[in-house]
Formats: C-alpha cells, structure tokens, sequence
C-alpha cells in the first residue's frame, strides 16, 4: 500500500488546545497590567504558550500517519509499524489496536476526526482483504 494518509485530531480537540492557550495568556495580560505579583503572571505565560504549541504541534503533525506502508504514531518518540506486518486489528471500546508479532499501536478515536476515522476503516478493510 503505497499512500498517504493523514489521521487528524477533532476540531474539538484542537479548539480546546487553542481556547486553553489563549485563556491562560489573557490571565498573564491580566496580572501582568493588575497591581498583583508578577511572578504568577509568568507561570500563566509558560502554560499559555506550551497549550498554543500544543495546537500548533496538533495541526501541523496529526495523530497518525500512514505513508510508504508505514502507521506511525506521532507522540514525542514515535511508533511505527509496517503495514504488511500487521497481524490482527482490534476494535475496543473505541480504540483500534494494531498488533504485529512482537508490538502493538493503539489509536484512540474519541480524539480523531471522522473523515480520518472513515479513511482508517477502509485502510483496515483492505490489510483485511490482503490477509485473507
């Protein structure tokens, strides 16, 4: 299978990590212009722009990845599995579990976009058609 495809994080998740970072630097905008400690303004500043990054990094990276017959799954150190060493896929309580013989990669989908969903589905019909 030689594609690429892009599983993509919700609009709700990438909504709350954008209205989370911008929520905490109107709280550093606030202490910073108030006549409080400037010291707790800071800290407001630090969790404002690692929840932006956040965004960014959920944006720009996506959840998953399959390209070159390769799932891998974006997180700080990555997972990867070949496609064609896929043995058995799992569907549990609203997560796919991809196993090999010797790992495994669990995708949640309560964070993942429906149209990423739909394309995952037909990406596990057709490794199920070429184990068969």
């Amino acid at each position: 299978m030689d594609f690429n495809l892009y599983i993509k994080y919700s609009q709700k998740q990438l909504r709350f990590s954008l209205l989370t970072g911008i929520v905490w630097l109107a709280f550093f905008v606030f202490y910073f212009y108030s006549e409080n400690d400037h010291d707790i303004g800071y800290i407001y500043l630090a969790i404002g722009v690692f929840s932006l990054g956040t965004y960014v990094y959920k944006k720009t990276v996506h959840y998953a990845t399959i390209k070159d017959g390769v799932l891998i799954r974006n997180q700080i150190i990555p997972k990867r599995i070949e496609l064609n060493q896929i043995m058995d896929v799992k569907f549990d309580s609203g997560k796919y579990t991809f196993m090999t013989e010797n790992s495994a990669i669990t995708l949640n989908t309560m964070g993942i976009d429906t149209q990423s969903i739909e394309d995952l589905q037909k990406v596990i019909a057709q490794l199920k058609l070429l184990k068969s």
